[in-house]
């Protein structure tokens, strides 16, 4: 666990630092970056409540959290990208209409 903490650590910082720069001198990056993690804060949030409902047993609690999580990641963050693709994906088979 260590060795992997200082290697993500080494990557993470060798880019975060202009990253934040960027984000705090550029107001629409800015408000790109809130509206992008608002729904993970909100997500995280019912995750936690979610285990809290389940503390009873902390391995069902997990595991039931853990799936909220990440069908609600995928929902909000993955699905709008899948619809768009298989869209996208759909108009270039169809042959061009007259």
């Amino acid at each position: 666990g260590r060795s992997f903490m200082q290697a993500f650590d080494s990557w993470y910082y060798s880019f975060s630092p202009s990253v934040a720069q960027f984000i705090s001198e550029i107001p629409v990056a800015k408000e790109v970056t809130r509206g992008t993690l608002y729904p993970l804060l909100g997500i995280l949030h019912m995750s936690s409540q979610v285990y809290s409902m389940f503390s009873s047993s902390s391995e069902v609690a997990i595991v039931v959290a853990g799936l909220v999580a990440g069908s609600l990641v995928g929902v909000i963050y993955f699905s709008p990208l899948v619809i768009l693709l298989s869209r996208t994906i759909s108009k270039r088979r169809k042959p061009m209409q007259r």
